[in-house]
């Protein structure tokens, strides 16, 4: 091999290795890192479902880490009622009033916050949806498939909106929907899927809102 054709060999190779070294910098994003630490069993909020939560709504907080055993949750120092708590989502419902800043979740010995401020907005006199109960939820209350489930709450309205049963309180997940079968401003029924099976989220739509019921629903 002639002198001139190592020389090119040899800076060939020295492009791919400096190539190389700038892909692995520019790979070690924070999202990289927020995956070390959650396999390293670091706790963490990954993001609050919704950021706009209408006052007295449910709102959800998804992440890893949080544990078994319930705390505290606050928005802007403002306490949250908690519904449902486990490692890595937790359940809570917003004040009525209007309140602003970052979920912050206390448990044991960590005290963890969101990354972005969410934003409560307060009823202000007007009718914001509520969902008060859901059949089924209880421990020894079950669903059984292609049965009628009963949703009651305030502030439907009169106008026919979507039911959809997920298996986690995540807007990502998948999810299958459950045929209305009447709709009021106190009370929603609709036709359990007959697919439906083990423990799921009750999210309900009504106009520009989306609704998580407290707690799951049971499917045999």
């Amino acid at each position: 091999m002639s002198p001139k054709a190592q020389c090119a060999i040899t800076a060939m190779i020295s492009l791919v290795l400096i190539l190389a070294s700038c892909t692995t910098e520019e790979n070690s994003s924070p999202a990289l890192e927020r995956t070390s630490l959650a396999a390293e069993g670091a706790a963490f909020i990954s993001h609050v479902v919704p950021a706009a939560i209408p006052g007295g709504a449910v709102f959800t907080v998804r992440g890893t880490g949080f544990g078994s055993n319930k705390g505290s949750v606050n928005i802007g120092g403002t306490s949250c009622e908690v519904a449902e708590w486990t490692d890595t989502a937790v359940v809570a419902t917003a004040p009525a009033e209007s309140v602003s800043g970052k979920v912050e979740l206390t448990t044991g010995s960590n005290e963890l916050a969101s990354r972005l401020p969410v934003a409560v907005i307060g009823s202000s006199g007007a009718d914001v949806p509520i969902i008060n109960s859901v059949e089924g939820t209880d421990a020894d209350d079950w669903i059984d498939s292609g049965a009628t489930l009963t949703i009651r709450g305030e502030g439907f309205g009169a106008v026919t909106g979507e039911v959809h049963l997920d298996q986690s309180f995540d807007l990502r997940t998948g999810q299958s929907s459950a045929e209305v079968l009447s709709w009021s401003d106190t009370e929603i029924q609709a036709a359990m899927p007959a697919d439906c099976s083990g423990q799921v989220a009750v999210r309900v739509k009504t106009g520009i809102r989306v609704l998580f019921a407290p707690g799951r629903v049971r499917c045999p």
